[in-house]
């Protein structure tokens, strides 16, 4: 059988055809698993969502820096945008939140699904300005190629594990991403303990009313502490680390910021400025707030409580802490957070003697000048003659009464001799160095032989 010359033509051209079905059957077919790979691809590198089209994409990094979250320390994230995708840039930017959008379910996160779980970062679209939950910033950036956004810097006031993460959202593509790595906030607040207030009398006899403020400096990591503050005030409900409270308090005194060096586990302390001898009516008070309260304020009969607080080299200040233990000269330490100053100054022990310059065996005169408060009370005056005796009938003989003595030594030489006077506030002593003389020698004339 002879076949038509053109046979062997048609059959080429159906076979052709058929191998163009082929090509373009199999050609839809690996389109569609490569788009389902560039998806599924998406979402392995962390990207979660959907990019709109395969010849478009979406590339978006998310960092902070620095890397290391301290608490009250700022972090400022950073997110980078890059691919094909074109239009301005919404940044919608979370502090902390455990939305996790359901993979498979809905692998489009959007910002409003976001913020039906984790509230709206920033209702005011405001660039550049952080808010409670976090910060948004709409329409950023040109319209094509890459773009980058960087938060304020923000501090976590709480320590412990957080979920910072970003939305953005970009020419109808949307891609959600966590940090690299998980977030745990460090406290690295550092504290003060054992804050002791200590009195001496010796001070009370010579300076009035005073107060040393120490305390133990500790820090998390170990750092040292570069300063402290201390401050002292006789409203015993106020509280310094509410900032209300504070803010109202007139502290009798306050430091200020006392720049030093404290070793981490080291103590510090501070003296109060020396206040004045004189009653607490004779003192001129200053009635305004002034910060800090550098004058003297602490007056006699009244009823304090000392707060301190420190800072590490970080810059990172501790919560203030109230005393908590009270020490009045050699007595053992008192757990107790105020303390009560004396009911009014200590007397100003003084005293004279004449003559001057005493010889052995002639009587010295000694005559008290002590100065009282005009509240005292119980007023005592206890003398002491070392090298000296004192003369009868003076004060019936004794030593412990207000005077005059008089006194004789039995040997040339310094003796020290010591008043102490006391009342219902304390005691005070003060010393003399008595200078006696050898006696001079007696002549007697002898007539010429």
């Amino acid at each position: 059988m002879r076949l038509p010359k053109n046979y062997f033509l048609s059959a080429r051209f159906t076979t052709t055809f058929l191998l163009v079905v082929v090509i373009l059957f199999l050609f839809n077919f690996n389109l569609d698993v490569f788009k389902a790979g560039a998806q599924i691809g998406a979402i392995g590198n962390g990207n979660v969502g959907y990019v709109s089209r395969w010849v478009d994409s979406l590339i978006v990094s998310f960092t902070a820096s620095p890397g290391t979250f301290y608490l009250g320390q700022p972090e400022a994230f950073s997110t980078v945008v890059t691919g094909s995708v074109a239009g301005t840039t919404n940044y919608s930017i979370w502090w902390d939140c455990n939305y996790n959008d359901p993979l498979g379910a809905d692998p489009t996160p959007t910002v409003d699904e976001a913020n039906v779980v984790c509230g709206d970062p920033d209702v005011f679209d405001s660039c550049n300005v952080n808010q409670p939950l976090g910060n948004k910033c709409d329409n950023h950036g040109p319209l094509s190629g890459s773009d980058s956004y960087t938060t304020p810097g923000y501090a976590y006031s709480t320590p412990g594990p957080k979920r910072p993460f970003v939305i953005v959202e970009r020419g109808g593509s949307t891609v959600m991403k966590l940090l690299p790595s998980a977030v745990t906030v460090i406290d690295i607040t550092p504290s003060v303990s054992s804050t002791t207030v200590t009195v001496s009398n010796s001070t009370y006899c010579g300076s009035g009313v005073h107060a040393n403020v120490s305390g133990l400096y500790s820090d998390p990591l170990g750092t040292s502490g570069d300063a402290y503050e201390i401050l002292i005030d006789n409203n015993l409900t106020s509280n310094p680390n509410v900032p209300a409270e504070f803010s109202a308090m007139n502290p009798e005194w306050e430091s200020g910021t006392i720049s030093t060096t404290i070793l981490n586990n080291g103590t510090f302390s501070h003296n109060t400025p020396l206040c004045p001898v004189n009653d607490a009516t004779n003192i001129t008070l200053n009635t305004t707030d002034a910060r800090p309260q550098l004058a003297c304020q602490i007056v006699w009969a009244t009823t304090y409580t000392a707060w301190a607080r420190v800072r590490n080299s970080g810059g990172t200040w501790s919560s203030w802490a109230r005393m908590s233990t009270y020490i009045n000269g050699t007595n053992p330490p008192v757990a107790q957070t105020s303390w009560l100053t004396p009911p009014h100054r200590f007397p100003q022990t003084g005293f004279g003697f004449t003559p001057p310059s005493p010889s052995v065996n002639s009587p010295v005169t000694f005559t008290d000048t002590t100065s009282f408060s005009g509240s005292s009370i119980g007023q005592t005056w206890t003398w002491t003659f070392n090298g000296g005796t004192p003369v009868a009938p003076a004060c019936n003989g004794t030593s412990t009464c207000q005077g005059p003595h008089s006194v004789t030594y039995a040997t040339a030489g310094v003796w020290p001799a010591t008043l102490t006077a006391g009342d219902n506030a304390g005691s005070c002593p003060n010393t003399q160095d008595i200078n006696v003389q050898a006696a001079l020698p007696r002549w007697r004339e002898v007539a010429p032989r």
